[in-house]
């Protein structure tokens, strides 16, 4: 047998091409099975800290969102929820392309204040990578319209004459009964409301489709052929947005500038705690307290210095890092972060594990949009499993490990110290969510700086007012605070919060829409004067009685006994009866 040299040529082109889908096919399903067996080793992983992931309210899925939250007030507020969500220039959801449901991680870049971080953060839904639920979802959308289709093809299908003939009877016939079915609803909800004490059953509630039933129906229609990529468009446009949304920067700085009790001390407004000013601390507070109660009120600080100090910044906090991710973006948003710095410069955070980052963060930002997109391979400098779903054995956050820095473990919070900065970590879920519906398959993640540097710190019972013992436990705050031993707080040491919310459902900006106190211990970076005695069980009736100022504690003035019972019980001696001390 004969073969043309192009004949041949051909067939080795096409075995070529065959053999390279090959691999290319092979090397996508290695690829899997690796993200698979990374999926487990971080699920199995041992945690550096926990914490629980919190309860949140259901959400009806009609999609007429809740009101939207604004911070203090900087903004008029957004018409619905998902405004406080970022979207693309403009005005799109940021939709992937391509999605690897065995892939659990999403990367954030976090764009301190002073200092740029990497965060890994592996997210599961019932055990499974988040990915996973919504590619499940899209997996039954596509069943179920094609299901739809073959229906409604068969209806369409011409019958002869004698079963068009039977099937009108039949029509006919189901007719009367529906007309004979809709008098009974009639009829019972009219004797509803006769008696009250019935439960009344509304009929047109019971026929509302879901949202999926919908897009069932949308795709089933003759003149749609939905693959995949249009699911994944149509359930971000026409539910509650994509699988992943990250929160704007309208909320991420709306406290940034808000320093009641920074300002106070702050008495030349120079942004530098002295000396003389940290000396006269105790004194500032004395003065604050106008109503001479022994309590220093929040309004009470705002009033004695500048309410704002910093206006809201206009680039994100968070900016999730991946293959699709807009690197000229990106560059802009770092430019905009750390350009004020001169070269050299750097806050008192840890450094990050990218070199990278740790020039951007110096200030020298002359970096080529190839060296940026490198962050996508960087070594995280925070990584972080949350378990969501159904079982609450299996909802936590956790840390599992950190480049640099330490540590902090709260019931619903785990912390990690990086340097001035401290980033704050919490998760939310509904306690029911139908794995059917669009939010169930949702995640959103939002970071904001809560402002009140010195406050939350300082509040440690987070009740927006300082008492007596906080006020005196302040040296210890500020002492703390005074990382390089030079007797003064500058801008660079002044703390920062940044808090990170992941939830299920778009959640993440009712979780952060409040302020909190701190839970981080000063016992942790060498003060001790600050950390919160456990309230006790139970307390005598007349410690709150006496307890006129609702502080947890009792002072002299408040003391109706004489000085030697309150000596007797303050055994600690530090002029107040806490609550502890009055169970002994």
């Amino acid at each position: 047998m004969h073969f043309s040299q192009s004949n041949t040529l051909d067939s080795l082109a096409r075995l070529n091409k065959s053999c390279r889908a090959c691999f290319i096919g092979l090397m996508t399903v290695f690829a899997g099975m690796q993200q698979l067996i990374f999926a487990e080793d971080v699920q199995s992983e041992k945690p550096l800290a926990t914490c629980a992931v919190q309860e949140l309210k259901a959400q009806a899925d009609n999609y007429e969102m809740t009101q939207a939250v604004v911070l203090n007030g900087y903004q008029q507020p957004p018409d619905t929820t998902l405004d406080n969500y970022a979207r693309s220039a403009d005005g799109q959801w940021l939709i992937p392309q391509q999605v690897d449901r065995t892939d659990p991680n999403v990367r954030l870049l976090i764009l301190g204040p002073e200092q740029p971080l990497l965060v890994d953060i592996a997210i599961f839904i019932d055990g499974e990578p988040f990915t996973a639920a919504r590619e499940k979802l899209i997996d039954d959308l596509l069943d179920d319209a094609t299901v739809e289709t073959l229906v409604r093809d068969a209806v369409k299908v011409s019958l002869p004459e004698d079963v068009k003939e039977t099937e009108q009877v039949a029509e006919s016939n189901s007719n009367d009964e529906e007309s004979q079915e809709n008098k009974s609803q009639e009829e019972d909800q009219g004797e509803a409301k006769k008696d009250p004490d019935k439960p009344v059953v509304d009929v047109q509630q019971r026929a509302t489709r879901s949202v999926a039933q919908r897009l069932v129906n949308y795709m089933a229609s003759a003149d749609v052929k939905a693959d995949r990529e249009e699911v994944r468009w149509l359930l971000a446009e026409w539910t509650g947005g994509p699988a992943i949304l990250t929160l704007g920067p309208a909320m991420n700085w709306q406290r940034v500038g808000f320093a009641p009790l920074w300002n106070a001390i702050d008495v030349d407004a120079d942004r530098i705690l002295s000396a003389a000013e940290i000396a006269a601390a105790a004194e500032r507070l004395a003065q604050a307290d106008v109503d001479e109660n022994s309590i220093v009120e929040l309004e009470e600080l705002f009033a004695m210095g500048s309410r704002n100090t910093t206006a809201p910044f206009g680039h994100p906090l968070a900016v999730v890092i991946d293959r699709e991710t807009n690197w000229q973006q990106l560059h802009s948003h770092l430019q905009a972060a750390y350009s004020r710095r001169e070269t050299g410069q750097q806050g008192s955070a840890a450094s990050s594990a990218s070199a990278l980052l740790n020039r951007i963060a110096s200030g020298q930002l002359n970096v080529s949009q190839t060296e940026i997109q490198s962050l996508v391979e960087e070594t995280a400098d925070i990584k972080l499993r949350v378990s969501l779903g159904k079982q609450d054995g299996e909802k936590q956050v956790a840390l599992l490990a950190m480049n640099a820095g330490e540590h902090l473990q709260h019931e619903n919070m785990v912390t990690a110290l990086q340097g001035a900065q401290y980033l704050e970590f919490s998760a939310g879920d509904a306690k029911e969510q139908d794995a059917a519906e669009p939010v169930a398959t949702q995640i959103a993640i939002g970071a904001v700086v809560d402002g009140y540097p010195l406050f939350r710190l300082a509040d440690r019972n987070g009740d927006r007012r300082l008492s007596p013992r906080e006020c005196r436990n302040m040296a210890a705050v500020l002492a703390a605070l005074d990382r390089n031993g030079d007797g003064q707080i500058d801008s660079h040491e002044k703390p920062t919060a940044i808090r990170v919310s992941i939830t299920r459902g778009p959640h993440a900006h009712e979780m952060l829409a409040e302020p909190t106190s701190a839970a981080r211990d000063f016992a942790s970076v060498g003060a001790t004067a600050n950390a919160v005695p456990k309230p006790a069980a139970s307390v005598p009736a007349w410690f709150t009685d006496m307890d006129r100022n609702r502080d947890g504690d009792v002072s002299r003035s408040e003391f109706l006994g004489t000085s030697e019972q309150f000596k007797q019980l303050d055994g600690d001696g530090d002029g107040l009866i806490g609550d502890q001390e009055a169970t002994e």
